[in-house]
């Protein structure tokens, strides 16, 4: 399986709540750059699932694919160990992209690639690209493709 992480945009700093924060204009359009990026990429998403909280939901809708947006609250602040059982339901084919929050999402790389807490930083917007063997769990089961940042990512886009 291919997984996909992806941080949410930028998102205004101050709301009447942290899941109400919507993304900025910049966030969006950034979001936009960074499908186009996706768009190069060897692996074609087949889920697209997202956190609840306003900002990701935003980046997901933002991105413009042609999946339906499932919404899991895994991606939120559900212990790691859900999340994988989530995963564990998709067939081996699937390539699902996580569209969600730090400090989780460097969590759940950090955990299936085995690597020691705090050596991956995702920035917003930014990748991360996992081949997972979710069978060998809950020894680490993935291999780092690669960890775009939210530049390298937009600039895949512009190529061509």
């Amino acid at each position: 399986m291919e997984v996909l992480i992806l941080r949410h945009g930028i998102a205004e700093d101050l709301a009447y709540n942290d899941a109400a924060r919507r993304l900025t204009e910049e966030g969006r359009r950034k979001v936009v750059l960074a499908a186009r990026g996706l768009d190069t990429l060897d692996v074609v998403p087949t889920h697209l699932w997202t956190s609840p909280l306003t900002r990701a939901l935003e980046t997901a809708e933002a991105l413009g694919l042609q999946l339906e947006i499932e919404v899991r609250d895994e991606l939120a602040m559900a212990p790691l160990a859900e999340l994988v059982d989530a995963l564990r339901e998709l067939p081996d084919t699937a390539a699902p992209l996580l569209v969600g929050h730090e400090p989780q999402l460097s969590g759940l790389a950090e955990s299936l690639v085995g690597a020691r807490t705090g050596s991956i930083r995702l920035k917003k917007a930014g990748l991360i690209w996992l081949s997972v063997d979710l069978r060998r769990w809950p020894m680490p089961p993935a291999t780092l493709q690669c960890l775009l940042t939210p530049a390298q990512l937009r600039g895949l886009g512009t190529r061509g």
